[in-house]
């Protein structure tokens, strides 16, 4: 590849920005999800631009990598066509999400994915500590009343200003501190259960609750029995849980009906969400490169918190497809390279984004920075079991 800047002096300056960057840029996005910020329009646009400002210059440094020769034509072809798709689905829905993730899979192509996914636990645990202190001092702000089973319960934002979010990034940091060890000893599982207790505690969230247990409960039986059977069946269940995840909602939303004793009862299970969904697919429909938001979404009845079917109706069929396959192929190659805790996050993102948010969006699942080395590691695999054939 035509290298435009030939010198190599800038490349450790721009290498340890990036982590710096992608520092702020998380504890920005958190932050900006406080109840105190949220309080204040000002204040909000203000963490926004803390998110913004970080951003624009990691993608600069994507630029300096691509201007140092470090991207081969293939990457380059295809970084430009999905590129396009997206452009396009930004075109009509005005929303960064999956180009951020493009970017931010590219720009941490030739940095230390170990010491991202460290700069990723320390941004967010030390806002989610700062969250918790603003709920402190301001105890009543983000708190929810909400009736289930016929009794009325306080959920507490600890903080945010939504009850959920608190523990949604507990799972997040959950994830990324097995990411981060690639293992995880029992006393550590106990003490993030407790914690996970704690947190359903006061937030009365369920989905995250037992999306740690699951995933703890997982990554240790799979990490401890060294069984090629039991690792094979979790490789597929995970390599194909995005598909099945994404066509498995579509199909329940768009053909649920309340006389349907099945999607009746999972739609209870899950607060309601199979009939929101159905209520914005049959009025909203979905579109090749997406649409413009419609402001009907602003209606409660048509509220989507899939993050799944966020992808499909809002930012369009290409977009989701393109986003369900690169999930799917992850799979296939850390399964392939034994990347166990990447598998173990890439399956919790699937069913997390199914009925809830984060699926792709690197602020709640910070595994996609692995895609490049994980990537080069089983081409690199690949070509040397070829030399090995060849030899033999």
């Amino acid at each position: 590849m035509f290298k435009m800047i030939k010198t190599n002096k800038y490349d450790k300056l721009v290498n340890d920005l990036i982590y710096y960057l992608y520092f702020i840029f998380q504890f920005a996005f958190v932050i900006s999800g406080t109840a105190i910020v949220r309080l204040s329009q000002s204040t909000y646009r203000f963490s926004t631009l803390f998110m913004i400002v970080p951003f624009a210059l990691l993608a600069i440094c994507d630029f300096y990598f691509l201007l140092r020769g470090m991207f081969t034509k293939t990457e380059i072809i295809i970084y430009a066509i999905v590129g396009i798709v997206f452009l396009l689905s930004f075109y009509n829905y005005r929303n960064v999400m999956v180009l951020a993730n493009l970017i931010v899979i590219s720009v941490f192509k030739n940095t230390d994915g170990k010491r991202a996914i460290k700069c990723y636990l320390l941004a967010t645990i030390t806002a989610f500590i700062v969250s918790l202190i603003l709920g402190l001092i301001f105890p009543n702000i983000g708190n929810v009343i909400q009736i289930r089973g016929g009794v009325e319960k306080e959920r507490l934002g600890l903080g945010f200003f939504y009850a959920s979010l608190g523990q949604f990034y507990y799972l997040s940091i959950v994830l990324a501190y097995i990411l981060y060890r690639e293992k995880i000893k029992i006393y550590e599982s106990i003490v993030f259960i407790v914690l996970d207790f704690a947190l359903f505690r006061f937030t009365d969230t369920r989905a995250p609750f037992f999306y740690v247990i699951l995933a703890l409960v997982i990554f240790l039986l799979v990490d401890r029995f060294k069984n090629t059977i039991l690792y094979n069946v979790f490789g597929f269940i995970t390599i194909v849980s995005p598909l099945v995840a994404c066509i498995g909602m579509t199909l329940m939303s768009w053909f649920y009906n309340p006389d349907n004793s099945v999607l009746a009862n999972i739609n209870r299970i899950v607060n309601g969400r199979l009939h929101l969904t159905h209520n914005s697919l049959m009025e909203f429909g979905i579109k090749l490169f997406g649409q413009t938001q419609p402001k009907a979404l602003g209606d409660p009845k048509y509220y989507l918190d899939s993050s799944l079917m966020v992808l499909l109706i809002l930012f369009g069929l290409a977009v989701t497809v393109i986003c369900v396959c690169f999930m799917s192929y992850f799979a296939y190659i850390s399964y392939k390279t034994k990347r166990l805790a990447i598998l173990l996050s890439i399956l919790i993102i699937s069913l997390r984004g199914t009925f809830d948010l984060g699926f792709m969006a690197m602020q709640f699942s910070p595994v996609v920075i692995f895609f490049m080395p994980v990537f080069f590691e089983y081409h690199k695999s690949c070509k040397n079991q070829l030399i090995f054939d060849s030899n033999h």
